[in-house]
């Protein structure tokens, strides 16, 4: 599995439980090991988490928790949280480690949550009257700029496997997120790294599909885009 399929390690699963979930733009990215990951702060959350398949990936040491010994969380979903152990590892905001204590919980989405206790024993700020606005650790030692995270619940993903050479423009059918059918969207550049450019384009959403979009490629090699 590569560190993109990581990040967006909410798949059919995550989509189903929360086919309404909308867009936020309060992500960071955190290294664990090798692997880098998205991580939602979130001021509202009392513990900070990471799912079970995302600690069982990322090959963490978990600490179980007895039955008995259980305890049951509510997300801002009303849902329940099911904490089923915990792990420690070491945390990475570019180049400052930081070694920290995180639930597990069985199932979570987003899968890795960043809360009030980590917040507070780090420093943290949000600083959101920045354009793009800042995250910063230990006053202000670290910052990163927030994001909103590129998956299936807020962008479109190709409809099929396609090879386009360097330098050249194709239009590409593509599938929307279902929570759009009917409406008129705006496709435009994503804040996520990519080697392509995309044309802004206005486009109508109609059974998971909308008109072509518009890639330029920016990179001297020949890309092949591979439907997900």
């Amino acid at each position: 599995m590569s560190d993109q399929n990581l990040c967006n390690i909410n798949s059919e699963r995550d989509n189903i439980l929360h086919q309404k979930r909308k867009p936020e733009g309060n992500y960071i990215s955190v290294r664990i090991g090798k692997h880098t990951i998205d991580a939602l702060i979130d001021s509202g959350a009392v513990r900070s988490l990471i799912s079970e398949p995302a600690a069982k990936f990322l090959k963490l040491e978990i600490q179980p928790i007895n039955e008995q010994n259980r305890k049951r969380q509510v997300s801002a979903t009303g849902s329940n949280l099911d904490i089923i152990g915990y792990v420690t590892t070491e945390l990475y905001f570019k180049d400052l480690k930081v070694e920290y204590t995180l639930g597990e919980a069985k199932q979570l989405s987003p899968n890795f949550l960043l809360g009030v206790d980590f917040l507070s024993e780090t420093g943290a700020t949000l600083d959101y009257g920045m354009k793009p606005p800042m995250f910063t650790l230990f006053d202000g030692l670290i910052e990163l700029s927030f994001y909103a995270r590129c998956d299936e619940t807020n962008c479109v993903t190709l409809a099929q496997t396609i090879c386009i050479p360097a330098f050249n423009e194709a239009y590409l059918p593509v599938n929307s997120p279902s929570e759009f059918d009917n409406e008129d969207v705006l496709l435009e550049q994503p804040p996520c790294a990519c080697p392509v450019t995309i044309a802004r384009a206005l486009a109508f959403c109609k059974n998971n599909n909308t008109v072509c979009v518009e890639y330029l490629i920016t990179i001297r090699v020949l890309l092949r885009y591979e439907k997900v």
